[in-house]
């Protein structure tokens, strides 16, 4: 790699192992043969000794300046890749712990949510929870529910219930999204909103899920807060006509049913959604109505697609949605709790979630539709500002 043969080269012996093509030995190298250029155009021109070191030391000088130049440059730009990749690596998710609610015991795990969400500070807590004193001591052989709500889910019962008190523009009762993840106990959290309403004399629900297998977990999850004399009934083996005791069915308690059982009906028409209806109080009605795993309820309005001819047409909305949609119109002042880990993942998940008041009077967008087409455009992001502005609103 030298520009001269070993032979010719008068620092062979002592240098020759720094020509390693590396940054140290390019630089001198290029020193070097700008020192050589220099004595040669100066034995040209006929200049003496002094006056070809003089070149020599201004030739040098402009060598150092340009060396700490490209030093310079070379940790700028090492600085600002740390700051790029620093960036990049940002934590996605940052702990949660409440903010507003004090009382009761620490949740058992640690809990996060992600980074942006954690900016959307929660509104103050006006509600006050009706709950025993005793769940929000430690458990102990005289106490032994206590801790069975952690303050973290007895922050979202206080929540949920202090939106309940709202009333939408509209005339429905407002509505609550438990946007939690799995493992964080939602089962617990909804069994904490039927109890707190138990206590203030509303005493009869509706919890609507996936599989009527979960109705044991639901029974499980009242009775470790300490009331499992809340009775959970399986609508499937409720006979069809009216719920009540003297027809062969349930005065108070909870009906459990599956969104499969919420579009059943008799060949006389008679449906299920229209005997909850009739049994929770139909307009009069004040009890709570818990969707749980409620993205199997969507497609109510279900995005156009095309046809064999390229064609968009409407797809019709699924029976389920519909179910769900008539059972909270019919009875408006009833309590709505939606929970899912994913609905806010697409915007159509939210169609039938007429109470978070997103949409219609008094609001940005007069129906649904519109709330769709401005949403939709904006992608993941704005599903996220939604998510923000749910929690922000403390819905």
């Amino acid at each position: 790699m030298c520009d001269v043969a070993a032979s010719l080269c008068p620092v062979w012996k002592e240098e020759h192992c720094l020509a390693d093509g590396g940054i140290a030995w390019i630089n001198k190298r290029a020193k070097h043969k700008r020192t050589t250029q220099a004595q040669t155009a100066a034995k040209k021109k006929g200049r003496v000794p002094a006056q070809e070191e003089e070149v020599h030391r201004r030739f040098a000088s402009v060598a150092d300046a340009e060396e700490q130049q490209r030093q310079a440059d070379q940790d700028e730009d090492e600085d600002r890749d740390h700051s790029i990749e620093d960036e990049l690596t940002e934590e996605t998710f940052a702990p949660y712990a409440p903010v507003h609610f004090k009382k009761g015991q620490p949740h058992p795990d640690a809990v996060v949510e992600t980074t942006s969400l954690s900016f959307a500070e929660l509104p103050p807590i006006t509600y006050k929870l009706a709950l025993p004193e005793t769940i929000y001591k430690p458990p102990s052989p005289i106490n032994p529910h206590g801790g069975a709500l952690s303050n973290l889910q007895l922050e979202t019962v206080t929540y949920a219930c202090q939106r309940h008190e709202s009333m939408l523009p509209s005339g429905c009762r407002a509505g609550f999204f438990l946007g939690d993840g799995v493992g964080l106990g939602k089962g617990r959290q909804l069994a904490g909103i039927i109890v707190e309403n138990w206590i203030r004399g509303r005493k009869r629900h509706l919890w609507v899920s996936v599989s009527a297998d979960l109705m044991m977990d639901a029974s499980r999850d009242l009775k470790d807060i300490g009331f499992s004399h809340i009775r959970v009934w399986n609508l499937a083996k409720l006979p069809y006509g009216k719920l009540s005791r003297k027809h062969g069915g349930v005065e108070d308690g909870v009906i459990f049913c599956t969104y499969a059982a919420m579009v059943a009906k008799k060949s006389s028409g008679q449906t299920r959604a229209g005997q909850i209806t009739e049994w929770l109080g139909g307009s009069a009605a004040e009890g709570c109505m818990l969707f749980d795993e409620a993205h199997k309820a969507k497609n109510l309005v279900p995005e156009k697609k095309a046809n064999a001819n390229g064609i968009a047409k409407k797809g019709a909305s699924s029976q389920t949605a519909i179910a769900c949609q008539t059972i909270q119109t019919d009875c408006p002042l009833a309590r709505v709790v939606y929970c899912s880990a994913t609905a806010a993942s697409s915007v159509a998940n939210l169609a039938y979630m007429e109470r978070l008041g997103l949409w219609g009077v008094q609001t940005a967008f007069a129906d649904f539709h519109l709330f769709h087409s401005a949403v939709q455009g904006g992608g993941v992001g704005a599903m996220e500002l939604i998510a923000l502005d749910l929690k922000r609103r403390g819905l």
